[in-house]
């Protein structure tokens, strides 16, 4: 318990620090991408529709009226973590993917873990970790100014987490379309991708494992929670 409370009053930030020391719909064009923390085989993707208010989606896969199929394996006609999903002809929606106990991370052929949900805003040809803190900003600035975000948005919030995280990107580039796995990627860049979203997720789980022992028992809740608490940090280091 006393490592619980540990993780629960560290800030995301310095956890950072000490972790770097179904149903389709008449459609106008495909959504492919991936899904990475590593590439993500198993992993469940799919499109949330934004079918309320303050542009979101209820995060729950709709097998009547939202599309969502399993990531690749290597090899397989999407690729490793690969998905081919067809965007609706008009309305909003959010990426989200989801884990379970079969999700493999292709990179070291190990279990990645179950209950985690990753998300990335509409147009995004990745779903990562770090894609998942630009949704929660662009979400958040959406619901502030009461319209939907743009490229521009999504430009800027990845921006904003690429100088957080000590990430240069080429020039055209954004986190919510960089593939860190790509046969002609920059190696040192990659690099600094890959680990930065190693860097996430272990600061998630780690706040996530101490959400449980607190009394959390759901691990998508606590998941949930533990990248509320990244996003909080992001939010503050914007101020």
């Amino acid at each position: 318990m006393l490592k619980n409370k540990t993780a629960l009053s560290l800030s995301p930030l310095a956890l950072l620090t000490l972790a770097a020391c179904g149903g389709t719909k008449s459609s106008s064009s495909s959504s492919q991408g991936a899904v990475q923390n590593g590439p993500l085989e198993g992993a469940f993707a799919f499109l949330d529709l934004h079918t309320g208010i303050n542009f979101q989606g209820d995060g729950l896969y709709d097998s009547l009226t939202e599309q969502g199929e399993l990531t690749g394996a290597v090899g397989s006609a999407n690729g490793a973590g690969g998905y081919s999903l067809t965007e609706p002809v008009s309305g909003g929606y959010t990426l989200i993917a989801t884990t379970s106990a079969a999700t493999i991370d292709t990179t070291s052929n190990t279990a990645y873990g179950a209950g985690i949900t990753l998300k990335a805003p509409a147009g995004a040809t990745k779903i990562t970790p770090q894609t998942t803190m630009i949704e929660a900003v662009v979400t958040a600035a959406s619901v502030s100014s009461g319209s939907a975000a743009t490229a521009a948005d999504i430009a800027t919030a990845s921006a904003t987490i690429a100088k957080v995280m000590g990430i240069t990107l080429p020039a055209g580039e954004t986190l919510a379309t960089y593939d860190a796995y790509a046969s002609g990627a920059d190696p040192a860049v990659a690099l600094s991708v890959q680990k930065a979203n190693n860097n996430v997720m272990t600061v998630v789980k780690t706040m996530a494992f101490a959400a449980q022992g607190a009394g959390v028992t759901n691990a998508a809740d606590a998941s949930k929670l533990a990248f509320d608490g990244m996003f909080q940090a992001i939010s503050t280091e914007q101020s």
